[in-house]
């Protein structure tokens, strides 16, 4: 009997990214739970074929690499779930201890170029989440619980500061699979992913919000969060991650 080829889906736990998988149609796919920077180790390696990888991983990984149709994630102005918490403000950090999230490199990026371009703030101490410190970047469901955590005078959240220095959105991560892919699978795929997509946007995100509303958001912070977010990249999506690759490499963040 011969066994049907199934496509390795990333699934991404976090509550921006529940729009791709909720109603996501049956068919030859398994998911796998990962977080960013996992699911793009597992992308590299070949045990997983496609998912919403970081931006900055896929700019690393391009030539094994192609988008799926132009799904992604990216806010135009506050993402409110990828912020910098601190005890001083900006100015009073150089020099200090800020603990990076070990999720996701694009974040950790990003919060680079803003000390050296947009807020000029150098010698910054990166750290890892268990040294002592004086800021702390969080990102996904961490920043969420985070948001109404009164141990931190000062929350910055990195998309809308970005938005505020270049005038784009800010791409945090697309959707691609790898070249060797069976292509037939990933049509079908694609197509399942777009129907659940339209399903949340068709019932106003309900469905998101009856699954995971909790303690920590209630429903119309649920619904207002998620819908904040652009999940088809268009062209100026695209011109804000390319502008995003040109500074990164102008300013030597690696």
């Amino acid at each position: 009997m011969k066994i049907e080829k199934k496509l390795r889906i990333g699934h991404m736990p976090y509550l921006n990214s529940e729009i791709f998988y909720i109603d996501l149609l049956p068919g030859l796919w398994d998911l796998s739970k990962a977080y960013p920077r996992q699911m793009s180790k597992l992308v590299k390696s070949g045990h997983l074929d496609c998912g919403p990888l970081p931006v900055v991983e896929i700019f690393e990984l391009e030539d094994i690499l192609i988008p799926l149709d132009n799904f992604g994630i990216s806010s135009n102005g506050p993402a409110k779930s990828v912020c910098l918490f601190s005890n001083l403000p900006i100015k009073e950090l150089r020099g200090k201890n800020i603990s990076l999230t070990s999720q996701s490199s694009t974040s950790v990026k990003l919060l680079k170029l803003l000390f050296s371009t947009f807020w000029d703030v150098l010698d910054i101490q990166y750290v890892d989440e268990s040294y002592p410190h004086d800021a702390i970047l969080l990102i996904g469901d961490n920043a969420l619980k985070q948001k109404d955590n009164l141990s931190y005078k000062y929350v910055f959240d990195l998309a809308e500061i970005w938005k505020q220095m270049t005038g784009k959105p800010f791409v945090f991560a697309r959707w691609v699979y790898r070249k060797d892919t069976d292509q037939k699978l990933v049509k079908k795929f694609s197509e399942s992913l777009s129907f659940s997509v339209e399903q949340s946007y068709a019932q106003s995100f309900q469905n998101i919000i009856n699954k995971r509303s909790s303690v920590y958001m209630n429903e119309n912070e649920v619904k207002e969060y998620v819908s904040n977010f652009v999940y088809m990249l268009g062209d100026n999506e695209l011109q804000g991650m390319k502008l995003f690759r040109q500074m990164l490499a102008q300013n030597s963040i690696i």
